[in-house]
Protein backbone atom coordinates (compact mmCIF):
# COMPACT_ATOMS: atom_id res chain seq x y z
CA UNK A 1 0.00 0.00 0.00
CA UNK A 2 1.62 3.40 -1.02
CA UNK A 3 0.20 6.75 0.10
CA UNK A 4 1.89 10.44 -1.59
CA UNK A 5 0.79 12.99 0.18
CA UNK A 6 1.34 16.97 -1.19
CA UNK A 7 2.05 19.64 1.61
CA UNK A 8 0.97 22.37 -0.57
CA UNK A 9 -2.48 21.54 -0.19
CA UNK A 10 -2.99 21.71 -3.70
CA UNK A 11 -3.31 18.17 -4.42
CA UNK A 12 -1.66 18.35 -7.23
CA UNK A 13 0.89 15.94 -5.89
CA UNK A 14 3.63 17.57 -8.14
CA UNK A 15 5.59 19.56 -5.33
CA UNK A 16 7.31 18.75 -1.87
CA UNK A 17 5.16 15.58 -1.72
CA UNK A 18 5.64 13.05 1.52
CA UNK A 19 5.70 9.50 0.27
CA UNK A 20 4.41 6.46 2.46
CA UNK A 21 4.64 2.84 2.20
CA UNK A 22 2.65 0.55 4.43
CA UNK A 23 3.49 -3.23 4.15
CA UNK A 24 0.33 -5.46 5.02
CA UNK A 25 0.54 -9.28 5.55
CA UNK A 26 -2.05 -11.89 5.13
CA UNK A 27 -3.77 -13.17 8.30
CA UNK A 28 -2.90 -17.15 7.96
CA UNK A 29 -4.93 -19.89 9.62
CA UNK A 30 -4.81 -23.60 9.67
CA UNK A 31 -8.37 -24.11 9.48
CA UNK A 32 -8.57 -21.19 7.00
CA UNK A 33 -11.02 -19.98 9.19
CA UNK A 34 -11.32 -16.16 10.49
CA UNK A 35 -13.20 -13.42 12.46
CA UNK A 36 -14.08 -10.13 11.04
CA UNK A 37 -15.06 -7.11 13.56
CA UNK A 38 -17.12 -3.77 11.92
CA UNK A 39 -18.06 -1.00 13.62
CA UNK A 40 -22.18 -0.08 13.11
CA UNK A 41 -21.02 3.52 13.80
CA UNK A 42 -18.29 6.15 12.02
CA UNK A 43 -16.70 8.80 13.74
CA UNK A 44 -16.27 9.71 17.36
CA UNK A 45 -19.04 8.77 19.56
CA UNK A 46 -20.17 10.27 22.86
CA UNK A 47 -19.90 8.98 26.42
CA UNK A 48 -22.87 7.61 27.36
CA UNK A 49 -24.57 6.44 24.06
CA UNK A 50 -24.41 2.72 23.14
CA UNK A 51 -21.95 1.25 20.53
CA UNK A 52 -22.17 -1.71 17.95
CA UNK A 53 -20.05 -3.46 16.29
CA UNK A 54 -20.93 -6.54 13.95
CA UNK A 55 -18.91 -10.01 13.94
CA UNK A 56 -18.54 -12.12 10.89
CA UNK A 57 -17.28 -15.33 10.85
CA UNK A 58 -16.34 -18.01 8.14
CA UNK A 59 -18.26 -20.84 10.15
CA UNK A 60 -20.61 -21.01 12.97
CA UNK A 61 -19.63 -20.31 16.43
CA UNK A 62 -21.25 -20.92 20.00
CA UNK A 63 -19.14 -18.71 22.39
CA UNK A 64 -17.07 -15.32 21.59
CA UNK A 65 -14.91 -13.12 24.32
CA UNK A 66 -14.61 -9.72 23.84
CA UNK A 67 -12.78 -7.04 25.64
CA UNK A 68 -12.24 -2.98 25.91
CA UNK A 69 -8.81 -1.91 26.24
CA UNK A 70 -8.22 1.94 26.79
CA UNK A 71 -4.87 3.66 28.37
CA UNK A 72 -3.35 0.04 28.83
CA UNK A 73 -6.41 -0.78 30.69
CA UNK A 74 -8.78 -3.68 30.18
CA UNK A 75 -12.03 -1.79 30.76
CA UNK A 76 -14.84 -4.44 29.95
CA UNK A 77 -14.98 -8.46 29.46
CA UNK A 78 -17.95 -10.10 28.24
CA UNK A 79 -18.52 -13.74 27.03
CA UNK A 80 -21.91 -14.10 25.11
CA UNK A 81 -23.25 -16.94 23.62
CA UNK A 82 -23.58 -16.83 19.80
CA UNK A 83 -25.41 -18.97 17.33
CA UNK A 84 -24.49 -19.23 13.97
CA UNK A 85 -21.78 -16.98 12.16
CA UNK A 86 -23.11 -13.62 12.65
CA UNK A 87 -23.07 -11.64 15.99
CA UNK A 88 -23.89 -7.92 17.30
CA UNK A 89 -21.50 -6.45 20.23
CA UNK A 90 -23.20 -3.23 22.04
CA UNK A 91 -21.93 -1.90 25.15
CA UNK A 92 -22.15 1.97 26.49
CA UNK A 93 -19.56 4.35 25.93
CA UNK A 94 -17.57 5.38 29.40
CA UNK A 95 -15.31 7.96 30.53
CA UNK A 96 -12.52 5.23 30.20
CA UNK A 97 -12.44 4.74 26.60
CA UNK A 98 -11.72 8.28 25.63
CA UNK A 99 -10.06 9.44 23.60
CA UNK A 100 -9.59 6.18 22.33
CA UNK A 101 -10.05 2.34 23.11
CA UNK A 102 -9.76 -0.76 20.88
CA UNK A 103 -12.65 -3.68 21.07
CA UNK A 104 -10.67 -7.15 20.84
CA UNK A 105 -12.90 -10.27 19.86
CA UNK A 106 -12.08 -13.65 20.38
CA UNK A 107 -13.07 -17.43 19.77
CA UNK A 108 -11.42 -20.78 20.33
CA UNK A 109 -12.34 -23.12 17.99
CA UNK A 110 -13.33 -26.77 20.06
CA UNK A 111 -11.44 -28.74 17.07
CA UNK A 112 -7.97 -27.84 16.94
CA UNK A 113 -8.06 -25.25 19.98
CA UNK A 114 -7.37 -22.34 17.04
CA UNK A 115 -7.89 -18.94 18.54
CA UNK A 116 -9.87 -16.63 15.86
CA UNK A 117 -9.22 -12.79 16.62
CA UNK A 118 -9.92 -9.61 15.43
CA UNK A 119 -9.75 -6.32 16.46
CA UNK A 120 -10.42 -2.14 16.03
CA UNK A 121 -9.94 1.06 17.18
CA UNK A 122 -12.49 3.81 18.25
CA UNK A 123 -12.83 6.79 20.04
CA UNK A 124 -14.99 8.21 22.19
CA UNK A 125 -15.61 12.01 22.67
CA UNK A 126 -15.96 12.92 26.65
CA UNK A 127 -13.31 13.79 29.57
CA UNK A 128 -11.22 11.25 30.61
CA UNK A 129 -9.71 11.40 34.34
CA UNK A 130 -6.44 11.41 35.13
CA UNK A 131 -5.45 11.04 38.60
CA UNK A 132 -3.74 14.28 39.71
CA UNK A 133 -1.36 14.72 42.64
CA UNK A 134 -0.44 18.47 43.33
CA UNK A 135 1.93 20.19 45.93
CA UNK A 136 1.00 23.02 47.96
CA UNK A 137 3.39 25.54 48.21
Amino acid sequence: LQAHYDRTGKDDFKDASIYSILYVEAGKSPSNNFLQLIADHAGVVDTGKTLSFTVKATEPLSTIIYQVVARGSVILVQNMAVNGDLATITFTATPQMAPKAMLVVYTVRASNQEILVDATDFRVDGLFRNNVNYLKF
